[in-house]
């Protein structure tokens, strides 16, 4: 990759960019002049550093918020260390920004968050390594060598590399890693996400999509981002833009990969084999595909499109066998690995570990994590309202096995045929309400120390695990009432926080498998550190483990939290016309008016705390 200083008096005064289409990074000259940095802050640490990472973690295609917490300032100072720069000058060129940005945020910092205790976090990390960086200093090398870093001909600087510099660089191997996976492992998608549904659940529809926004700056979103982003959309009753929004993401679910996609996947998914799963490039789980075109099911069943909520059905069921043949090809390539590598993929050997959240007969009950009773059912309802009549049998069986016991179920299937015959045909509508509630359950870290045996001694290397956090059950309602009379007990049809757990424990041998490589590089680093501590390598290597356990220490959160973390369905036939439905909660009555017409119609309830969304037809609701 090139440098090029450019000056471009028309262009904001401080700037950078990396990669041009030429490959080469630019670095305007007003940067330097502007603050009068030293080499070891002109962007040799600071900025040559950070647009190195974007073209290595390919943000021009994959952007990401990048938030400077711990983790982040870990990677600056050790990046720093390892070149032989100066790790605190990062500390005084932010200071210098700051000042010449006039109490602005500069235009070079515009598409970065800038958290309040980013400057506290990088002197205090510096300030660990300080020592490391001084102790090489005053140990100069022989002869020193002259490098033209500037670009101007004829003008060279000096440049020195003592042996404990050069051992120092152990430290930047994982900083590396850490910055081609790029800046997912200091984000907390939780924490993003509760302020997010705290809005949604206060009725503050559209505060919950600018919070959302906000915490997704840059132009290029993530497949999250659109998941959210739909399903706030499709509880503010804009179901075009709800599409919009999950059609981007069910295109880069489906999107063929290229050779470069390939490529920074690769090095994503090798660098979760270092440091955390959270520098995975983020794979939907297997129940958050299928849901995801469910709801799109279900947004054209808001409208009174039933041709096109059968297209988004069919598509869910063609979803599921994909996942069927992927899951079980995982397991294989997972059962391989883990015996070449000689790793435990069992998690109930964790010690300390919940294992009970994703193994009880609850979950266990689940056929797998992907298949729903709600997808089916609605299947079976959507072909039954078109006529065909041979495809809505499979889909109301499925439901009942899915969900045995459940007379609701039971009844889709053995009265179809009554149902549908002409003389049926009443007037009545046959209405399907579907009533969700809560949200998605979160992911927690949890910490878990892992024995690893290294050259006879055992080292003990805490390693970060995911937990679900399960729903709430009570707060599920209980019956909904039509017109003040008809009370209809309602039917749980699909539990998403039991999918979760299912899915969790599914993806657990792969998890073990990634955690128990990640020990063992922790591990021998550590040993590596203690048995070299009076060598010249020794405080490069204890730094290294210092920088390894950090990066080692969060697990991956991120997850679909605005999905409903329980379903439930009720069925009735009513005259045509308005009626007043009444959702038992338990905080509370919640009413509204509807006002249903045709043969069949889908009423769609949302729970989110004290709110209640109603998704139908706007001709039919009120």
């Amino acid at each position: 990759m090139g440098i090029n200083h450019l000056k471009r008096p028309e262009l904001p005064p401080l700037e950078a960019r990396c990669p041009l289409p030429s490959r080469k990074m630019a670095i305007y000259t007003s940067l330097i002049e502007q603050l009068n940095a030293t080499d070891d802050e002109i962007a040799r640490v600071r900025v040559m550093g950070h647009e190195i990472s974007h073209a290595l973690a390919e943000h021009t295609r994959e952007r990401m918020s990048v938030a400077y917490s711990t983790g982040a300032a870990t990677t600056i100072a050790a990046i720093a260390l390892g070149a032989g720069y100066d790790p605190m000058s990062a500390v005084t060129l932010w200071d210098e920004m700051g000042k010449v940005g006039g109490g602005r945020q500069p235009e070079f910092f515009s598409a970065h968050p800038s958290p309040e205790h980013r400057a506290e976090a990088l002197r205090e990390l510096g300030a660990k390594v300080q020592p490391l960086y001084l102790e090489a200093k005053a140990h100069p090398p022989a002869p020193a060598r002259h490098v033209n870093l500037t670009g101007s001909p004829g003008v060279t600087r000096k440049y020195s590399h003592s042996p404990k510099l050069v051992a120092m660089r152990g430290c930047a191997a994982f900083a590396l890693i850490f910055v081609l996976a790029g800046c997912a492992a200091v984000r907390s998608y939780d924490s993003e996400l509760t302020s997010t549904l705290g809005q949604a659940s206060a009725g503050n529809l559209d505060g919950a999509i600018k919070t959302l926004q906000a915490n997704n700056p840059l132009p290029d979103k993530d497949l999250l981002y659109f998941f959210e982003l739909g399903m706030l959309q499709r509880y503010s009753q804009r179901y075009d833009k709800s599409q919009k929004a999950w059609q981007s993401a069910l295109a880069q679910i489906e999107a063929p990969k290229t050779m470069l996609d390939f490529g920074a996947s690769l090095v994503r998914g090798a660098s979760s084999y270092v440091v955390g799963d959270k520098l995975r490039t983020y794979e939907p789980r297997d129940y958050e595909k299928v849901m995801l075109t469910t709801h799109m099911a279900m947004n054209f069943l808001a409208e009174g499109k039933f041709e096109s909520a059968r297209v988004a059905i069919k598509q869910t069921h063609e979803l599921e066998a994909s996942i069927a043949q992927a899951r079980a090809k995982q397991l294989a390539e997972v059962e391989k690995e883990a015996k070449k590598r000689g790793a435990v993929t069992n998690y109930k050997q964790l010690n300390g570990y919940p294992v009970k959240i994703i193994d009880n007969p609850e979950v266990n009950a689940l056929r797998n994590g992907y298949q729903s009773a709600l997808s089916h059912y609605l299947a079976g309802f959507i072909y039954e309202a078109l006529g065909e009549l041979s495809l809505a049998a499979p889909g109301y069986r499925l439901a009942a096995e899915l969900q045995p016991n459940k007379p609701l179920l039971e009844q889709g299937l053995a009265g179809l045929e009554e149902r549908t015959r002409p003389v049926a045909d009443d007037g009545m509508v046959d209405v399907l309400f579907i009533v969700s509630s809560g949200s998605a359950p979160p992911i927690k870290p949890q910490q878990v120390h892992l024995p690893v045996p290294v050259n006879q001694r055992m080292l003990f290397v805490p390693i970060s695990f995911p937990v679900l956090v399960p729903s709430r059950r009570n707060e599920m309602p209980m019956s909904v009432t039509v017109t003040g009379a008809q009370r209809l007990p309602l039917t749980r049809i699909t539990s998403i926080d039991l999918m979760a757990r299912r899915s969790l424990k599914d993806e657990m041998p792969s998890i073990m498998l990634r955690a128990t490589v990640r020990s063992t590089t922790s591990a021998v680093l550590q040993y590596e550190a203690q048995r070299h501590g009076s060598q010249q390598a020794g405080p490069a290597l204890g730094t290294a483990a210092v920088i390894a356990t950090s990066l080692l220490s969060t697990a991956d959160d991120r997850t679909w939290r605005t999905l409903p973390g329980e379903i439930a369905v009720a069925r009735a036939r009513l005259p045509p016309g308005e009626h007043h439905v009444t959702v038992q909660t338990p905080y509370g009555d919640q009413r509204t008016r509807v006002r249903v017409s045709g043969r069949y119609a889908v009423l769609d309830f949302r729970v989110l705390s004290s709110q209640l969304f109603v998704q139908a037809p706007r001709e039919n609701h009120q």
